[in-house]
């Protein structure tokens, strides 16, 4: 906060840095529990005397890619990306030559066999969610689910297709609409959530302009007395104020121009910005006016920082000149009105000002204004 408001910045990439490691950790959590249910099926069908010819085959093969793509994972991380895509097109090929082999299972198993595949066909569409954004991952999912329809439909014109017995084809035909309906959701799920997350995005850009000031790029007044009212109240600790003014600012405006003077400002915002922490807060608090509001510090350390910031600003010249600044600090324990603190802070400053300019003056110590 402590820097100049910029849309994007390193806050963003960090927002996505995470997300990106949650859903990787989602990844490896859901191949490790695919080679569980492997094994698992494997041993069952084995034990039940329910196991294909085909899945006595398919079943080391696809637990073997799971198991590699879970080392490369764990081990490898920046073969992560290639580790997904070899667990989910192994398990998509496995699907496909699953649906495909429907019509040569075993009488006494097929019913069994055809079952059991098409309830975990629907992994193959989350997975798509999990391992694309979102519009490639509801134009793979179709695709998933038109290739694997494909088979059915072959079969269904043929003669004597095995799904011209009731049971079967009425197990088939509602297995397939369970998982129209399973993909259309969650596309229809994802685009919205997708048109909820733009509509924040856009609500907090608005609010960001808002709060902002055009020409420095810090928080404005507006922002500020929100930050104000945000810990008032709900601080746990004191909260140091910092009212900063640039020192004979009018006279720049009336002999370089308003250009320049603008151009101080931006310098000054700037220069400020480099001084706090990033926990801190700079804006325009008005004309030639900055307020600084650092959480959980002590007097000495507010003085300091005003100090600081005197001399970061008094020692350059900033847009061909020498500029020097007046602050008037003080801390808020959070209660009562902000705009009392601030009152406070204010009249230290005039109290800065009215002692010589380029200097620093504790609200605790600083008179009463005298009225003009």
């Amino acid at each position: 906060m402590a820097l100049l408001i910029s849309p994007g910045g390193g806050r963003g990439d960090m927002i996505v840095s995470r997300l990106d490691e949650y859903r990787r950790r989602i990844c490896r959590v859901l191949v490790a529990m695919a080679s569980l249910c492997v094994v698992g099926l494997w041993v069952f069908e084995t034990e039940t005397q329910v196991i294909t010819e085909l899945d006595r085959i398919a079943y080391p093969l696809l637990l073997a890619a799971f198991v590699v793509s879970l080392f490369l994972m764990l081990a490898l991380p920046r073969w992560h990306r290639m580790a997904e895509w070899i667990a989910y097109l192994s398990f998509t090929t496995y699907c496909l030559v699953g649906v495909a082999a429907f019509g040569h299972l075993a009488e006494q198993t097929r019913l069994y066999t055809i079952a059991n595949t098409l309830q975990w066909m629907p992994m193959l569409y989350v997975a798509s969610f999990i391992l694309l954004q979102r519009r490639d991952a509801v134009i793979a999912a179709a695709l998933v689910f038109l290739s694997m329809s494909i088979p059915i439909v072959v079969e269904f014109s043929a003669s004597d297709s095995y799904l011209k017995d009731r049971v079967l084809g009425s197990l088939v035909i509602n297995a397939y609409l369970v998982h129209l309906v399973i993909l259309v959701s969650l596309s229809l799920f994802v685009m919205t959530s997708l048109a909820f997350e733009q509509a924040r995005a856009k609500a907090k850009a608005l609010e960001t302009m808002a709060s902002t000031d055009s020409l420095t790029g810090t928080m404005n007044r507006r922002g500020l007395e929100q930050i104000l009212r945000h810990v008032a109240g709900g601080s746990s600790g004191e909260i140091g104020l910092i009212l900063i003014d640039i020192d004979n600012f009018k006279p720049i405006n009336d002999t370089y121009g308003h250009l320049a003077g603008d151009a101080v400002l931006q310098a000054v915002a700037k220069r400020l910005a480099g001084v706090v922490r990033d926990s801190d807060v700079v804006g325009r608090w008005g004309g030639d006016e900055f307020l600084i509001i650092t959480r959980d510090a002590q007097l000495t350390d507010v003085i300091a920082m005003a100090d600081r910031a005197r001399q970061h600003v008094g020692t350059h010249v900033l847009a061909g000149m020498r500029v020097t600044l007046s602050a008037g600090v003080g801390v808020w324990d959070g209660q009562g009105p902000w705009a009392d603190a601030l009152q406070r802070i204010d009249r230290a400053l005039y109290s800065a000002k009215a002692e010589g300019r380029n200097r620093t003056a504790e609200a605790a110590t600083a008179p009463n204004p005298i009225p003009a």
